[in-house]
Order: C-alpha cells, then structure tokens, then sequence
C-alpha cells in the first residue's frame, strides 16, 4: 500500500516510474519553500545531514537511504518524512502523501552552522531540535529515531 501510495505522489509531480528507479542522489545545497521554509543538505565523507529551518525553529538530522525505495531518504528523528530528488533543482519533502517541493536558493547563504556540524561529525544516527513551538508543518512533526 506504501509503495502505491509513493508511486501515485510522484506520479501527480511529474515523476516517471524510470525516474524512480534511477534513484538520483541527493543534491548538497540550500532549498526554499516560500519565502520562509528552508532545507539545506550538508555532507562530510559518507554523512549527510538535514538541515530544515523557518522562522519557527529548526530541525537537524542524519540521512539515511530508505530500505525499500530507491532514491528516497529518511532524517532520523522524523518519522514518516521522506527526501527525494525530483530533479537538480528540485527537492521533495514531507509525508509520502503530502510532498512538498523545495527549490534550490542559490541566493541564501550556506554556512554549516555548529548543530549541523555535530550532526557531520557523528557516526551515530543524529537528531536535534531547535525553536519555539512545534509547526503545524512537517519540519517539527516527531522525534523518534527510525526504526533499524
């Protein structure tokens, strides 16, 4: 049923099923929704981290593969969100049924601040959140590790 449900998602954002399974990498860099919602992807060696940021807060996670779906990416400490690489310039976010897309920001800066740093820096799966109040968006959404 999970796998219907992404494969009817990406459908509905223009996303062939050959796309799907070509599995395009995540691309570092910083992403915007709007004109407050940012994710920015960080590496170091084989380590990626999420970065996911508004004016409400901020969340940083490790990256890890999906198990089942090739291309897509889970952050620790965020259940049921998922990253996929649309295109270069384009990056999906959120529940598999409610992806939203994030689309590069050239203009933003992208300094590694010291939460994602430590995030870079860790071998162990890596959470922490940052802000005022949890958001009605997904950025905030849960804090248990993924299941191994």
């Amino acid at each position: 049923m999970k796998l219907r449900m992404l494969m009817a998602t990406l459908l509905s954002c223009g996303i062939a099923p050959a796309a799907m399974a070509s599995g395009l990498p995540l691309q570092i860099g910083m992403y915007r929704m709007g004109s407050s919602n940012y994710i920015q992807i960080a590496v170091k060696g084989d380590r990626l981290c999420y970065n996911g940021f508004s004016s409400r807060g901020s969340a940083v996670g490790s990256i890890v593969p999906d198990s089942k779906f090739q291309g897509v990416y889970r952050i620790n400490g965020l259940d049921n969100l998922v990253l996929y690489q649309q295109d270069i310039k384009t990056l999906l976010y959120g529940e598999v049924n409610q992806m939203n897309a994030y689309t590069s920001d050239y203009e933003t800066t992208r300094t590694i601040g010291t939460t994602l740093q430590q995030c870079l820096d860790s071998n162990a799966p890596f959470f922490k959140r940052e802000g005022i109040s949890p958001s009605p968006l997904p950025l905030f959404k849960r804090q248990n590790p993924l299941p191994r």
